[in-house]
């Protein structure tokens, strides 16, 4: 029976990158019920609320929220779980009019349409996402990568591997004067077909084809729709020029005279191409059959070799995995499961078990590993995959959708956590070959043993994720968002890039927004999160997730706290190794505003914390700057006295937070952050002097004072 999903990216020509949200149908995919289909989100269909919907709005929400509930205890350690964040996971794909804004680190060229984007004449196919139309892009690759580079953001480019490209600014790859009539023809170019033809099925049921521009097709039922390229011989060489690996190495080192190498900041990350799993779709004119390990490998390996021979600097990434079951299968095992009893992806892998019944990403890795280890040359610098995993997307902000949202960041880590799906592992008996061993998603601890075990030293990247409601009028996919990024950071990947919902661009009042300017932009003059992560744990994640880092810049500490629940939560937050200042700066997005970052009043920090009321719906950031050392002085010491054994001193003190001094055991003066405090003539030797926080009672610095006696008096004259 023919499954309909949605592609989400469709392309009218001069679009950048040919990605716009759209319904489109699966090209000719025979997919059971229940599976994933061939462009693998599974996603809920969007909702958008209206001006009477009765939902309360967000911020309505919080100030309906009742007092303050009491919160999970959160500590901070300085000094523990010390590890540098990349700072290229703050990225996002292709969106550039917010750069000055919400200041991404990475931005990618990516997507479908790249995967055949000619550098020399700067026009690009639209594949599966626009009646597969040649088009030209704008800007060109080289203008990306400028504009880029004026806002000191790095680049990912795509290479395309496919070993076609566009020919021209018009042409179409499936001309119904030639090829006959197909389901869905582009309106303003009535020749050009969508590549899907109806043919006869006994015993498929009634269904439809959504065709790019929305219009709705209905299939009857003994029919079904199906790529053209199955029932007929197409010419690639209709809107596509064929090409070799030589040909991008020569666009990579026209870049590098350009734009500069990677070592002196050209394009950073060169990608080997997009998705390979749903090539025979997007791009069936030029790769009309499902791809396979050996497909995907042997292309990687002779483009991946033209753009190191162009650049030596440069970074390579692969395989550009799409969703889940490709991480683990080739499209050829998808197709031979799909179209098996019980109509499992995973139930028939032919060409996994004629790979040693590896997963796909941990053979890829290993032919890589082995080249080096035969050539001597490290050709994979990153191993790339995109993110849209069981448990993640859909736009809906009912409760329980957001609720889910917010759960749905734990598939990135953690390994107890089962989202529950009908997927590969999820569901099925456990495989020795997979790493973790335990029925978890948990993708950012399984890239990181497929590297260890395959390909060590590779780092990991992340270049699409997208967890739904990124622009609708609920907080709560920016705090997904924040959460998220927040989890990349004290995780340790390398590289990670937010797929924009909005088309042609993000708003500057999309939620999603303000997570990136809580980590970039906090106060609207480039403020950002620390750069080194440190420990920081919540006794409970799913109410008050927390994470923290120090900056490098200044030391100061920035603490994340994200309140996941409808109430008000008050916590301590217990800090360790780290000396704060008196007060520290409050940033905040929350329901109660959602169309800025907001400062909040200051907060009063002692030396072990601080303890705080965290609205409902909330994600809060605290910047704290680092304190001087506590200190204590006696003057004069020793105490220099004439035949006496006690004498008078003047004892000076200095903290950052307000403090006590103690004399012995009893309060001698303080009360604040500094001051100078005579004694009577009581000080003998051996009396300890004591600094303590004012709030806490804890002691941060102690001085002996000491006597010598038979000199001239201590007494002032």
């Amino acid at each position: 029976m023919l499954c309909h999903l949605s592609f989400g990216r469709v392309m009218p020509l001069g679009v950048l990158l040919g990605m716009v949200a759209a319904a489109v149908s699966v090209s000719g995919q025979n997919v059971p019920p229940g599976s994933a289909g061939p462009f693998g989100k599974r996603r809920s269909v969007p909702t958008t609320a209206s001006a009477t919907d009765s939902k309360l709005a967000p911020a309505e929400e919080a100030r309906h929220a009742e007092a303050a509930s009491a919160g999970p205890a959160l500590t901070v350690d300085v000094a523990a779980s010390r590890q540098p964040i990349s700072p290229y996971v703050y990225g996002i794909d292709y969106n550039q009019n917010l750069i000055s804004d919400i200041r991404p680190t990475i931005i990618r060229w990516g997507g479908d349409a790249t995967s055949e984007y000619n550098w020399q004449k700067f026009v690009t196919n639209s594949g599966s996402d626009w009646y597969f139309q040649d088009g030209t892009q704008t800007p060109t690759f080289e203008q990306f990568v400028q504009t880029n580079q004026e806002a000191g953001v790095a680049t990912l480019g795509t290479i395309p591997i496919l070993g076609w490209v566009a020919d021209s600014s018009s042409a179409c790859s499936f001309s119904v004067s030639k090829y006959g009539t197909q389901i869905c023809t582009e309106p303003g170019s009535p020749d050009c077909g969508n590549g899907l033809v109806i043919t006869t099925d006994s015993t498929a049921a009634a269904s439809t084809v959504t065709c790019n521009n929305g219009t709705v097709v209905q299939i009857p039922a003994g029919q079904t729709s199906t790529n053209i390229t199955q029932v007929t011989t197409v010419n690639p060489a209709d809107a596509d020029v064929a090409v070799t690996p030589s040909f991008m190495q020569s666009w990579v080192s026209s870049d590098v005279a350009l734009l500069g190498s990677t070592a002196k900041g050209g394009v950073f990350i060169w990608s080997m191409d997009n998705e390979p799993v749903w090539w025979d779709n997007v791009h069936q004119a030029v790769h009309p059959d499902p791809s396979t390990y050996d497909d995907i490998w042997t292309r990687g390996l002779a483009y991946a070799q033209a753009v190191k021979a162009a650049d030596p600097t440069a970074n390579v990434s692969g395989p550009v995995t799409s969703v889940w079951y490709d991480m683990f299968f080739s499209k050829k095992d998808l197709d031979s499961g799909w179209a098996t009893a019980p109509y499992n992806y995973w139930d028939n892998p032919v060409d996994r078990l004629a790979h040693g019944n590896m997963d796909f990403v941990a053979w890829y890795l290993q032919q890589f590993a082995n080249y080096e280890a035969t050539n001597g040359t490290r050709l994979l610098d990153y191993f790339e995959v995109h993110g849209y995993m069981p448990g993640t997307g859909g736009d809906a902000t009912d409760p329980a959708s957001d609720a889910a949202r917010l759960n749905s960041t734990r598939v990135f880590w953690d390994e107890s956590y089962n989202p529950g799906t009908d997927d590969y592992i999820l569901n099925t008996p456990i495989n020795p070959a997979n790493m973790p061993p335990n029925q978890c998603v948990c993708l950012i601890p399984r890239m990181k043993n497929w590297v260890n075990a395959y390909y060590p030293g590779t780092k990991i990247a992340i270049t699409e994720y997208d967890l739904g409601a990124q622009q609708a009028n609920d907080v709560n996919g920016g705090l997904a968002e924040a959460d998220l990024l927040g989890i990349f950071g004290r995780e340790g990947v390398d590289v990670a890039m937010m797929w924009p919902e909005a088309y042609p661009n993000l708003t500057s009042t999309d939620p999603v927004t303000y997570a990136f300017r809580l980590y970039r932009n906090y106060d609207g003059a480039g403020g950002s999160f620390g750069d080194t992560s440190v420990s920081a744990t919540s006794a409970d994640q799913g109410q008050l997730s927390i994470y923290a880092a120090q900056r490098t810049a200044d030391s100061a500490l920035t603490i994340m706290v994200i309140n996941k629940t409808p109430n008000d939560l008050s916590s301590s937050v217990a800090m360790s190794n780290f000396m704060p200042q008196a007060t520290a700066s409050v940033y905040q997005y929350s329901g109660a505003n959602m169309t800025a970052v907001v400062p909040g009043p200051s907060q009063t920090m002692n030396s072990g914390g601080f303890t705080a009321t965290f609205p409902a719906n909330s994600a809060t950031l605290y910047v704290i700057g680092q304190g001087a050392p506590p200190k204590i002085a006696i003057v004069p010491n020793p105490l220099m006295l004439d035949g006496g054994t006690v004498g008078v001193a003047t004892v000076t003190y200095s903290a950052s937070i307000p403090v006590d001094l103690y004399a012995g055991g009893s309060l001698f003066c303080g009360g604040n952050t500094s001051g100078s405090c005579l004694t009577g003539k009581w000080v003998g030797d051996g009396l300890v002097f004591t600094l303590k926080d004012h709030v806490t009672g804890k002691t941060l610095d102690t001085a002996t004072a000491r006597v010598r006696s038979g000199l001239k008096p201590s007494e002032p004259r």
